[in-house]
């Protein structure tokens, strides 16, 4: 297998399961997360099971969510999207 084609496969299966995770399924975390998953949001915990337990419990799981680039690297920022006349060159 290519380089290409594993890096097309893995950025499928994410977009699937934030699809997934974004229509109300947060169990599908359990199948794109290791076991020792490393969380490094201060107050998240780490590990698969405590991660999937907490973020079951946040307010995003049950926000609107909307994806707007996928890039090779994880990266979040959480804070609310001020509304556009706030913003004249937009938040992204």
């Amino acid at each position: 297998m290519t380089d290409t084609n594993e890096t097309e496969r893995n950025r499928r299966r994410v977009l699937d399961g934030f699809t997934e995770f974004a229509n109300g399924n947060v169990d599908i975390l359990r199948t794109l997360l290791r076991e020792d998953f490393i969380e490094h949001s201060p107050g998240n915990p780490s590990g698969r099971d405590a991660f999937v337990g907490f973020i079951a419990h946040a307010p995003l799981a049950s926000a609107r969510l909307e994806l707007k680039r996928v890039i090779a690297e994880h990266w979040d920022v959480v804070q609310p999207v001020p509304d556009a006349a706030e913003i004249p060159h937009g938040m992204f």
